[in-house]
């Protein structure tokens, strides 16, 4: 079985930059049913919560002075971009929970 330092490590993405060798600490992410873990994540403080909340506030400035154009063809190519991992999506959905393949797919 696998140690909890041997799993895979998820970084925090803040505006563009991957938060991993700077947490403080690290959580697992387990099995809903069986508790086995996962992956784990890491735990972000204080400075890195004033980050994410600037960049989600520079980001919607930006988005309210888009055209309503610019901003239907950003969500299109978002759109089109997500559905390439919508496989993916519904495997973590099925792995961190207790829904079948058919309802993780149906859920993305």
């Amino acid at each position: 079985m696998l140690q909890s330092k041997d799993l895979p490590v998820l970084p925090l993405w803040i505006n563009g930059r991957a938060f991993l060798t700077l947490a403080s600490g690290f959580v697992d992410v387990q099995h809903s049913v069986s508790a086995i873990a996962l992956r784990r994540t890491p735990l972000c403080g204080v400075a890195e919560v004033a980050l994410a909340v600037e960049a989600a506030q520079g980001a919607l400035s930006l988005w309210q002075r888009a055209a309503v154009a610019e901003r239907i063809a950003l969500l299109e190519k978002l759109a089109d971009q997500l559905s390439a991992y919508a496989s993916h999506f519904s495997r973590l959905i099925c792995e961190e929970g207790t829904q079948d393949e058919a309802k993780a797919a149906a859920e993305v």
